[in-house]
């Protein structure tokens, strides 16, 4: 055999093993696109949280202490639970004078509360000057003896109704000074809403109604210092009629956030429901750490955590995943750890990094997110009287007067969209 002859076969030789070796590559990225693939790195939690959740559903109410100024004034009042939700109802003892009876919960150490509120009627029958019903979901400092609070609520009166976020402060007995901070006179508003309030007490709030965000401000000076108490309340000038409220959902965490900690480095991480659709996603930093907002989602969030990198071609790999759905609420963190999750629909690649345990975590809410949220209106463009007080007392032993008759300036710094003008409290005339 010649020496031609022997370098032809060994080239033809060398190009039958090149495509040999493509073919098994080919094979292999098919085999680890399948339908369950084989992630290097798994996603395990560690650290819870929720603090607290209550359907408000299941009749039991030992969670909530009920009281209220409507106690002591000796007006009448109900509450049941039942598979529809909480009913919380008053009838003021005088027509014209503010009673309030609420549900209020522990001091607790979140900094998320959600619940669904639902109010009776678009308007109420009592045609008495200033007769009017509302109800709210109340954020109040604990440790400090005065009534200072946020509060996402919604109102109605003869002519209509509203909803609205507030800001609150005053002394133990009352609230003396409430600030509007977003508004919207009916508009076809539902008379459900869903409603999240997130605040560290200090300078940071963000309010959500039915998933948008309505308010949010990092520069305020709110004086409600955590632990927080939270009150599910409704209030009446009304002696003409029983009204009631609904809530249903109530859910506390300790953030609006979910942390990953030690992800392969440049990997984009995601929550996915079960069907794979990304509800949340963040890029790691230089320590393979993300923060993944979920706090505009309603909560349990159900599916898994996942990151993905690059391959070798540019295309995404899965580097990875929780080994299998999981409940999900802001304030939980996860780690990646060395050990192979099965997962539906993703590839799989080895990492770029070695998990860390020393990586941090933040449970705390941290910075307002730059949104569209459906505009607000101006409190001076409705046509009727609007509350001038809402406020929930700080405990049993200090209830009594909580009128508010004093309004001050908007925190327009806050306000997703500016109302048009300052607000005056404008007086019912029938």
């Amino acid at each position: 055999m010649s020496y031609n002859s022997r370098f032809r076969r060994l080239t033809k030789g060398g190009l039958i093993t090149s495509l040999l070796v493509a073919s098994t590559l080919l094979v292999m990225s098919a085999t680890l696109s399948s339908a369950h693939a084989l992630a290097l790195y798994s996603f395990t939690p560690t650290q819870q949280g929720l603090v607290k959740q209550d359907t408000l559903t299941t009749g039991d109410t030992s969670y909530w202490t009920f009281s209220g100024s409507a106690v002591l004034q000796g007006a009448p009042t109900t509450s049941s639970e039942d598979a529809q939700g909480l009913h919380l109802g008053i009838k003021a003892a005088v027509s014209g004078q503010w009673a309030g009876y609420y549900a209020v919960s522990p001091d607790t150490s979140a900094f998320l509360f959600h619940a669904v509120l639902t109010l009776p009627s678009t308007t109420i029958s009592d045609t008495a000057p200033n007769a009017q019903f509302n109800t709210g979901l109340y954020v109040q400092t604990a440790p400090l003896p005065k009534i200072n609070y946020v509060t996402c609520s919604g109102a109605v009166n003869f002519f209509g109704y509203y909803w609205g976020v507030w800001l609150a402060s005053g002394n133990p007995n009352q609230a003396t000074t409430i600030t509007p901070l977003w508004f919207m006179w009916m508009n076809n508003q539902p008379l459900t809403r869903d409603c999240t309030i997130i605040t560290n007490g200090n300078n940071l709030l963000k309010v959500y109604l039915d998933g948008t965000l309505v308010f949010s401000s990092t520069t305020m000076n709110l004086n409600i210092p955590p632990p927080f108490d939270s009150f599910l309340e409704v209030q009446t000038t009304s002696a003409a009629q029983m009204l009631s409220s609904t809530y249903t959902d109530y859910y506390a965490t300790t953030s609006g956030t979910v942390t990953v900690a030690s992800a392969p480095l440049s990997s984009r991480v995601t929550i996915e429901d079960t069907s794979g659709k990304v509800l949340a996603s963040a890029q790691t930093d230089s320590n393979g750490n993300a923060v993944l907002n979920v706090e505009k989602l309603h909560m349990p969030l159900q599916g898994y955590i996942r990151s993905y990198g690059l391959d070798l071609l540019g295309g995404s790999v899965m580097t990875a995943t929780t080994s299998s759905p999981v409940t999900i609420w802001g304030g939980d963190s996860y780690a990646a750890t060395l050990g192979p999750s099965l997962s539906p629909g993703s590839t799989a690649s080895a990492p770029t990094n070695a998990p860390s345990s020393s990586a941090g975590t933040s449970s705390g809410p941290l910075s307002a997110d730059t949104v569209t949220p459906t505009a607000g209106q101006s409190l001076s463009s409705a046509s009727a009287t609007l509350p001038t007080q809402i406020s929930p007392t700080a405990s049993p032993d200090a209830l009594g007067v909580t009128d508010v008759v004093t309004t001050t300036t908007i925190d327009r710094a806050g306000l997703v969209t500016q109302p048009s003008s300052v607000v005056d409290f404008p007086t019912l005339s029938l």
